[in-house]
């Protein structure tokens, strides 16, 4: 089995469950919503200031969901709030 590039995952600074959930910039496609959805338990938030009143519930969407590219993340202007990347692989 191999690894195939797949996209580049950009994160934001802050983390959830303690430190082990990176909070990612994530879009999904049926809605076309972009969000901030921790790599751990999914929790996301509407935008990248992640104070409560842009938390949203548990199980809001469902679908499927991808990794936007820098150029759809600096047109939403938050591309200020990255804070790294790196290149999300699947296995083939």
């Amino acid at each position: 089995m191999g690894m195939k590039q797949h996209s580049t995952k950009y994160w934001i600074r802050g983390s959830c469950c303690g430190v082990q959930g990176n909070l990612i910039i994530r879009q999904w496609i049926n809605s076309g919503n972009y969000v901030i959805m921790c790599d751990d338990c999914e929790a996301e938030w509407k935008h990248p200031d992640l104070g409560d009143s842009n938390r949203l519930p548990r199980n809001r969407e469902h679908g499927d969901i991808r990794n936007p590219t820098l150029e759809e993340i600096e047109a939403l202007g938050w591309d200020k709030y990255i804070y790294g990347n790196y290149i999300d692989y699947e296995c083939v």
